[in-house]
């Protein structure tokens, strides 16, 4: 089983980015009677849109490692890939929250709150000290 240290299960996570982006119009399934190799390319483009955008990732990167260090493309592809889907997981998750609390807005303190619930907790001062420092800087 893969999951996190906390137990949190990430097994079929991928399958369920996908239902999600289904159920929340943000992909569509084939519909019968189209050419499936132009639905596969609609769909890995609409899936490519959904992505932060690599070249944010080659420099935040490069904020760490400096310029003088090479990453390998799919490093860079992984990450990009994880750090959206880690976006997906937070949002779906605080939308959960808001749905149980008759909300329609997402807040700071959801994603917080939901940090914690899957398992990244020992991220959430840090996240909440952040949250501040963006307030304060009246953002």
């Amino acid at each position: 089983m893969l999951s996190t240290e906390n137990g949190i299960d990430l097994a079929g996570f991928g399958d369920r980015l996908v239902e999600q982006q289904y159920s929340t119009g943000l992909g569509e399934p084939t519909s019968p009677g189209t050419d499936p190799t132009n639905a596969q390319t609609t769909r890995a483009a609409k899936e490519s849109e959904q992505y932060v955008p690599i070249a944010n990732v080659n420099r935040m990167m490069h904020t760490v490692v400096g310029d003088d260090v090479k990453i390998m493309r799919d490093t860079k592809e992984l990450l990009q890939e994880s750090v959206s889907e880690f976006i997906l997981l937070l949002t779906g998750e605080a939308t959960e929250v808001c749905n149980a609390d008759g909300r329609k807005t997402i807040s700071a303190e959801d994603v917080l709150t939901v940090v914690q619930n899957v398992g990244f907790e020992r991220y959430e001062p840090y996240l909440r000290a952040m949250h501040q420092c963006i307030r304060k800087k009246g953002h």
